[in-house]
C-alpha cells in the first residue's frame, strides 16, 4: 500500500510548536510524523554527488546522517527557530535544513575517506569537485587558462600539506556548506595571489629603475640578450606586456586596458619575465 500523504505544513507547524513547548512525548509524535520524509530527503541528498561510496556504505552513512537530523529537529534551539516560520513553509523549513545537514555529514566523511589514504577514488572525485569550484572561482576573478592550472596547483598544496590540515579546517557545525567554505577560500587565495604578485612587480620596479647612475639592463649588451630570450621563451601578448612595462614605462592597468586582460595578469607576467631574466644573468 502507498505510504499516507504527509501532514499539512500547518498541522506540522502545530506539533512543533507542541513540542518546543512539551517534554519527550511531544517530541516523539514529531520524529514519527515527519520519519518518512527525512528518510527521502537523506536519501536524496547522499546520492547527489557520486563519492565513491558503495551501497553498504552509503546505507551505513544514511543512518548516521537521519540520527544527526533527528537530534537536530527536536532540539530546543532549533523547535524555537521552527515555530518562528510561517506555519505554510513548515515543510520547506525543515526540508532546507536537513538538505543542509546531510550534506555537512556527507561532505565531512568524504575529506576524511578522501584525505586518510585509504580510498583513491574518494580522492579522485574529491579533487575533481574542488578543482570545478575554483575554476568558477577563478573565471569570476578573470583568469586565464594557464594562471587557473597554477593557482589551483598551488592552492592544493596548500589544502594538502601537513596530512590535509587546511582543508579539514572545514566544519559542517560552523554553518556553511563545504562548497561555500572552499569558494570563499579560493577567492581568497586568488586575490592573496594577485596582491603578492603586485607588489612583487612593484618592488622590482623599485630596485631596477632610476636608482643608480647605470640601472640594470641599460647597455646595449644586456638589451639585446634580453630582447633576444624575451622573443625565444615568451608568447607575442607576454613579450608585449614586458616591453611596455618595463621599457616603455607604461601602468599595469594601462597596458591591462589595451591588452584586454586584467592587471593581474599584468602583474604576474612581468614578475615572472623579471624573476626568470634575473636567474639567467645570474648563470
Amino acid at each position: 500500500m502507498p505510504s499516507p500523504p504527509p501532514i499539512s505544513g500547518v498541522s506540522l507547524h502545530t506539533l512543533v510548536v507542541s513540542a518546543a513547548k512539551g517534554a519527550d512525548a511531544e517530541a516523539r509524535v514529531l520524529l514519527q510524523a515527519t520519519l518518512p520524509s527525512l528518510v527521502e530527503c537523506v536519501a536524496a541528498v547522499l546520492v547527489e554527488k557520486d563519492d565513491g561510496q558503495t551501497t553498504t556504505e552509503k546505507l551505513v552513512m544514511r543512518e548516521q546522517a537521519l540520527q544527526r537530523v533527528a537530534a537536530r529537529i527536536v532540539d530546543r534551539g532549533f523547535l524555537a527557530e521552527w515555530q518562528r516560520a510561517p506555519p505554510k513553509e513548515a515543510w520547506n523549513f525543515l526540508e532546507s535544513r536537513t538538505e543542509h545537514l546531510a550534506a555537512g555529514v556527507r561532505d565531512h566523511a568524504w575529506v576524511a575517506r578522501a584525505l586518510d589514504g585509504r580510498c583513491p577514488t574518494a580522492k579522485t572525485l574529491l579533487f575533481t569537485r574542488l578543482r570545478g569550484l575554483f575554476v568558477g572561482a577563478a573565471k569570476r576573478r578573470r583568469l586565464g587558462l594557464d594562471e587557473q592550472n597554477d593557482a589551483f596547483q598551488s592552492f592544493s598544496v596548500w589544502l594538502l600539506a601537513d596530512r590535509g590540515r587546511n582543508l579539514r579546517r572545514w566544519d559542517p557545525e560552523g554553518g556553511r556548506s563545504f562548497d561555500s567554505w572552499y569558494f570563499a577560500r579560493a577567492l581568497n587565495q586568488l586575490d592573496t595571489r594577485r596582491r603578492d604578485a603586485a607588489a612583487a612587480v612593484t618592488s622590482e620596479h623599485a630596485d631596477d629603475v632610476g636608482y643608480s647612475e647605470e640601472p640594470r639592463f641599460t647597455s646595449r649588451k644586456h638589451i639585446d640578450e634580453i630582447d633576444h630570450w624575451l622573443k625565444t621563451h615568451c608568447d607575442e601578448h607576454q613579450y608585449n606586456m614586458f616591453i611596455r612595462n618595463v621599457v616603455d614605462q607604461q601602468s599595469a592597468t594601462e597596458i591591462a586596458a589595451e591588452m584586454g586582460v586584467q592587471p593581474g595578469v599584468v602583474y604576474t607576467t612581468v614578475w615572472r619575465l623579471r624573476k626568470a631574466l634575473e636567474s639567467l644573468q645570474a648563470t
